[in-house]
């Protein structure tokens, strides 16, 4: 049991804070988001305890994060990504090394993906945001590991063409 726990308080270790950017920027509530990661952490252990196996640990907490927003959602009903970053000012992540056109542009990528279906959208932010690999993507979905590629490549593709248009706008 305590090589259980030890493997469960070093996936918390490695995980929390990826599941909660996953997670904040889903819900883009801060406390909402804390919530469902704790809650998240309590039945994976709860499973464990009660004898549970688990192949891969951070894709079985990501089906778990995904299970819980959407329980949330149901309970609350949907505001759109444009509401979430108004309300908020949630903004991705920035590596220290990158200029402020870079960040600029990141930000909008991200707002842009509220024009993709739900299926697509979230694989870009397991895979961009979460850090997910395909095989852990497919996991959480149930889809095929190369659904799961396409799915990505095509999403990618349609940010990039709406990207485009939008900056012709400006031009």
């Amino acid at each position: 049991m305590e090589d259980t726990k030890n493997n469960f308080i070093k996936a918390y270790e490695q995980h929390v804070d990826a599941l909660f950017h996953y997670c904040l920027f889903n819900i883009s509530d801060r406390e909402v988001a804390k919530d469902i990661v704790h809650d998240a952490f309590a039945k994976t252990w709860n499973y464990i305890v009660k004898g549970g196996h688990i192949d891969n640990m951070k894709a079985f907490l990501y089906k778990i994060i995904k299970n819980l927003i959407i329980d949330y959602y149901r309970k609350k009903k949907t505001l759109s990504l444009d509401a979430m970053y108004e309300d908020s000012n949630f903004e991705p992540p920035v590596p220290v090394d990158v200029s402020i056109e870079e960040h600029a542009e990141s930000v909008l990528a991200f707002k842009l993906l509220d024009n993709l279906s739900p299926e697509y959208k979230d694989v870009v932010v397991m895979r961009c945001v979460g850090g997910l690999s395909f095989k852990e993507i497919a996991h959480v979905t149930n889809e095929t590991e190369n659904t799961v590629a396409v799915r990505y490549h095509r999403a990618l593709k349609k940010v990039k063409e709406l990207f485009n248009k939008n900056n012709e706008k400006k031009i």
